[in-house]
């Protein structure tokens, strides 16, 4: 049995968001979970049956420990957010603008006896090291409810995928809470609360994910408008990293 650490070791744990950002307190769950990864070898855990939506959903323990829910049944319910309340700038204004034509929507669940709909599929790919000792690369692609195909950056990072629109910097945000200068206020969000960091494709793009009940809600932020947003943000906490 895993007990809850220290109340002065809960700092260490980190929630994602802005630097600076208040949290609410960390449940036992959290801390437990960190101290299981810690305690043990394991460093990804693959796990399923509750629906995500249309991309499995990293939840990142710390940057060597991993949990993926990969459950993507039902991804013809997930509704997709579009917000252009945002648009302060000329730039901004032009970029939405552009947008506006091309906004996304899902292509229901079709005949599909998973209420995936008969687009949307998902694989995550795992890369093992030499003996099969540990994680070389994880990463996901498929087929997202809109039609669009997608191909993730590598959660682990490095390789290739520092070359990625956003950087290392910006890899370290998935599978995190949002931080709140890339996505909606709750305030003006269908929930009435945060997002999660899902992926970050390679084309740049980023997919922020809310859930609350059975509703789902994928928020994507192309790459021109992930560089504006970065370039208003301090960062992630490096004392994260």
């Amino acid at each position: 049995m895993f007990m809850p650490p220290p109340e002065e070791e809960l700092n260490n744990v980190f929630a994602g968001g802005d630097v600076g950002e208040k949290h609410p307190p960390v449940s036992d769950i959290a801390t437990c979970t960190h101290q299981f990864f810690q305690q043990s070898t394991i460093n990804l855990i693959l796990t399923g049956h509750k629906p995500q939506g249309d991309m499995p959903n990293p939840i990142r323990i710390n940057n060597n420990h991993w949990i993926i829910s990969a459950d993507t049944s039902y991804s013809g319910n997930t509704k997709w957010f579009h917000d252009d309340r945002n648009a302060t700038t000329p730039i901004r204004m032009e970029q939405l603008r552009e947008l506006q034509g091309r906004k996304r929507s899902t292509l229901g669940r079709g005949n599909s006896v998973s209420f995936r709909g008969e687009a949307a599929v998902s694989e995550v790919l795992v890369e093992l090291g030499k003996g099969g000792e540990s994680l070389e690369s994880v990463r996901y692609h498929g087929v997202l409810s809109d039609g669009t195909e997608y191909e993730t950056v590598n959660l682990l990072g490095g390789g290739d995928d520092d070359d990625v629109d956003g950087g290392v910097s910006s890899i370290g945000s998935i599978g995190q809470v949002a931080p709140t200068s890339m996505v909606p206020d709750p305030s003006d969000s269908p929930h009435g609360g945060r997002w999660w960091t899902k992926g970050i494709c390679r084309d740049g793009s980023r997919l922020y994910y809310a859930g609350e009940g059975y509703n789902v809600w994928n928020y994507i932020v192309s790459p021109d408008l992930s560089k504006d947003c970065d370039s208003t943000t301090t960062g992630i906490d490096s004392t994260t990293q």
